[in-house]
């Protein structure tokens, strides 16, 4: 399951919050089990009745582009491409700091749009994502904006109805099913950015980490302090301080 900003807006944290985590190690630690944000997340999921029981881990998310932009690794340089966001501020505001121009459309309308000229590319997902659009893009950047993650839940009252040895079994298989698939996921990555260049000619840019930092840095400073609205005082504070950012 997804968690939907549109119900509460502190969800924005579970579904897209920029460069919350800066790699693979980082998201690991931060959204397993007793991990800083698997916390918070599961304490929103259980304030709409929902009971969490284990992280499902997507992916790091970067952009798919019609041809390279200009120093795609220097957020401070103008790219003057379009690029399709997902419908959130927050997704706005982050590819706009990168030097995009930001392009909110349905993602049913992205491969038309990049066919018609209306978008250059899009974002909103790992390289799988990407794959989609094989025959209408030829660029992917790993700007690692966000790692994207669902979850596996199940109704709160059906849980607490549930016997404990059955709550138990759940949990363990819902455990089991994540640890599998933190082995896969960074494999996965890495196999759609070659099948996207081997079999497909794009070409993969893989920032550097100077280059990362710099991204990272600067949507942190100009988009992180506009989501405290959403977020509130009380839970921005805290994904700060567990970000080690203050």
């Amino acid at each position: 399951q997804i968690a939907n900003a549109q119900y509460d807006p502190k969800l924005n944290f579970a579904y897209y919050m920029p460069y919350v985590v800066n790699d693979i190690e980082e998201a690991k630690s931060a959204y397993a089990p007793g991990g800083w944000a698997f916390g918070i997340i599961k304490d929103l999921w259980l304030e709409h009745d929902i009971q969490p029981l284990a992280v499902w881990p997507i992916g790091f998310a970067g952009v798919s582009l019609r041809s390279m932009p200009p120093s795609p690794g220097d957020p401070n340089v103008p790219k003057n491409m379009k690029v399709r966001v997902m419908p959130l501020a927050a997704c706005s505001m982050t590819y706009e700091a990168l030097g995009y121009i930001a392009t909110p459309i349905p993602y049913a309308e992205v491969y038309s749009g990049i066919q018609t000229g209306i978008v250059d590319g899009q974002q909103g997902g790992p390289p799988f994502q990407a794959w989609s659009f094989r025959d209408v893009n030829k660029v992917w950047i790993q700007y690692n904006d966000y790692f994207e993650q669902h979850w596996i839940t199940i109704n709160k009252g059906v849980w607490d109805k549930l016997p404990a040895d059955i709550q138990a079994a759940l949990q363990e298989a819902a455990n089991e099913a994540s640890a599998i698939r933190w082995g896969q996921v960074e494999t996965e990555d890495a196999d759609y950015r070659k099948v996207l260049k081997e079999e497909f000619g794009w070409d993969i840019v893989m920032l550097t980490d100077e280059e990362l930092d710099a991204c990272a840095s600067k949507v942190r400073r100009e988009v992180w302090p506009k989501m405290k609205e959403l977020l509130g005082e009380e839970l921005y504070t805290e994904v700060r301080l567990n970000s080690m950012l203050d």
